[in-house]
């Protein structure tokens, strides 16, 4: 049996997502257990530097590509790419010379890792910037055999290196970032376009109307659930806020399926921004969050059904606190998977802007609801606490996503009657 070619793509995304997110999660369980505390805590810094880096250089350089270039034709394609890639290798090089700065001014085991994370950046932020110029291509399977390639010599080279006695924190980051410039020069040859870094800053007036609002919906989302947690722990427990990790690390997988629902879902439907009706984009939305939903539902029943034993097994004694706030837990999941469909469909009519006063309203919420339920009752207050808020502003993702539809239905001002009354019109390119 033949399988449908968008059936094929989204298995290709998915199994990219696997691959980053499985790849990362081992090379940190690798250095763990090969360095002392302080030496890991130096590459948790390094490592959240590089978080940040990249999910900046989606929002400013590569997340339009998947929004507005993913029906262009090959040539602007082409441009868009070089253009976007070249932008995340100039973004990589400022910060990386940033991190340099700070490590040699910084002591202890944060100031070999910070150097050798400036020292690789650009080239590790660039190889993520390839996995969306081949999203926006139609070609996942070239993203996945990528991160394939760069998964396989990453933790080949840490493994050996593991294997002779290394120790110390830089030449493990050493080895993942050459890997990763390996990558790069295997997707140079993938997708025969080259960074354009002498292009950065027309790109960025190019699409400042769209990177902005991206930027700041990232900061937000970050912000409010790193700023929740870093209360909880001040104002509640140790025993509480472990608790709420260890929730997010058995629920974490949910956020695979989630990265790949967006990566996927938007230029898919982004290439189709002429020809649905609103009816239809409403139900594609629909669509897009029951899907990843259930998922997120089924994951999250494994561990409400699991035995105490396996649960003691992962977590250890921190699974106790963390079972009493499993259910508010898979419920927040469920209803944040929820919240996709519509995120989806705003990004792929080019309504980005729209979805920035959403997030600051969730994140408020978020905050309030996590900080204000810790006082209440504990852990499980907390979970509770962000589930409530999820609850509340789900409703309003749809009113926004239908208000946004509604108005890009109607002409112009001053327009004259249009020829196919009772027909449902397509969207414009560039709202």
């Amino acid at each position: 049996m033949r399988i449908p070619a968008v059936a094929r793509r989204a298995g290709w995304n998915l199994a990219d997502q696997m691959v980053s997110s499985l790849t990362n999660a081992v090379l940190s369980f690798m250095v763990a257990n090969a360095v002392d505390a302080e030496s890991f805590g130096g590459f948790a810094v390094a490592f959240t530097v590089f978080a940040l880096v990249i999910g900046a250089a989606r929002a400013l350089a590569t997340s339009p590509l998947t929004i507005r270039f993913s029906d262009s034709d090959p040539g602007e394609q082409h441009r868009v790419a070089a253009s976007a890639s070249g932008m995340s290798l100039t973004l990589g090089f400022a910060v990386g010379v940033g991190c340099v700065a700070v490590g040699l001014v910084v002591g202890g085991p944060a100031r070999e890792a910070l150097v050798a994370m400036g020292m690789i950046l650009p080239a590790v932020v660039v190889q993520d910037s390839y996995r969306f110029v081949f999203f926006s291509r139609q070609t996942p399977v070239k993203a996945a055999a990528n991160d394939a390639f760069w998964a396989v010599l990453q933790l080949g080279a840490v493994g050996a290196m593991l294997h002779l006695g290394v120790s110390s924190v830089a030449p493990l980051v050493f080895a993942w970032g050459l890997s990763g410039a390996a990558a790069v020069l295997l997707a140079v040859r993938q997708s025969a376009t080259v960074p354009s870094p002498r292009r950065t800053l027309a790109w960025f007036r190019e699409q400042s109307d769209l990177t902005r609002y991206l930027l700041a919906t990232w900061a937000t989302q970050h912000g409010a659930a790193q700023g929740a947690m870093l209360v909880i722990a001040a104002i509640g427990t140790v025993v509480a806020n472990g608790a709420l990790r260890g929730a997010q690390i058995l629920l974490g997988p949910t956020s695979i399926v989630s990265s790949a629902a967006l990566t996927f879902a938007i230029p898919e439907f982004s290439r189709r921004r002429g020809r649905l009706s609103r009816r239809q984009w409403l139900l594609s939305a629909a669509g897009v969050s029951a899907a990843v939903s259930f998922l997120g539902l089924c994951w999250g029943s494994i561990f409400l059904l699991m035995p105490d034993a396996v649960g003691e097994y992962l977590l250890n004694a921190t699974w106790p606190a963390t079972r009493d706030l499993l259910v508010p837990a898979v419920i927040t999941q469920v209803l944040s998977c929820a919240m996709i469909g519509p995120v989806v469909v705003l990004y792929a009519i080019d309504r980005a802007q729209s979805t920035l006063t959403m997030e600051i309203a969730l994140g408020a919420a978020t905050f309030s609801g996590g900080v204000g339920g810790v006082v209440l009752g504990g852990g499980p207050g907390a979970q509770w606490g962000f589930a409530i808020a999820h609850a509340a502003i789900l409703p309003f993702w749809y009113l926004r996503l239908w208000r946004e539809l509604h108005r890009q239905e109607q002409p112009p001002a001053g327009a004259g009657p249009r020829s196919d009354a009772g027909q449902h019109e397509g969207f414009p390119r560039h709202p």
